[in-house]
């Protein structure tokens, strides 16, 4: 089983633009059900994750003020990503070995194909 075959399984793209405000992020997060999302921007390139983590960590830091400020300001810029047709079992090891707990997935011609965390993985590696 490849990466292509899970993603047919996750019905929506968790992703946002750099230019929206934490608030935005949570909203999308309450929507998709997600504790994470890819940040892409205005080309819809991958340019960052912000997780619930970067998001704790904004309101440690500005309070209140936290909910207008840009995701761009909090988010992970380092990035490790997977094709589309690497297999299931090393993009776990990968994310195991790098203690990674969401990924973006490219196509081979290099755009987004979408984002998938190690529970999805491990579930569909159960699912067979």
């Amino acid at each position: 089983m490849n990466i292509a075959d899970v993603l047919t399984r996750i019905p929506d793209r968790r992703e946002i633009d750099e230019d929206a405000s934490i608030m935005d992020a949570i909203d999308v997060m309450s929507m998709t059900h997600s504790t994470c999302l890819l940040v892409t921007d205005r080309e819809g390139h991958g340019i960052g994750i912000l997780s619930e983590h970067d998001i704790v960590k904004a309101f440690a830091a500005e309070g209140d003020n936290a909910k207008t400020s840009y995701i761009c300001d909090y988010m992970t810029t380092k990035i490790i990503a997977v094709h589309e047709s690497d297999p299931v079992e090393a993009v776990i090891d990968l994310m195991t070995d790098k203690n990674i707990r969401h990924i973006p997935v490219m196509k081979e011609d290099g755009n987004i194909a979408g984002f998938l965390s190690i529970m999805e993985l491990l579930a569909a590696r159960k699912q067979g």
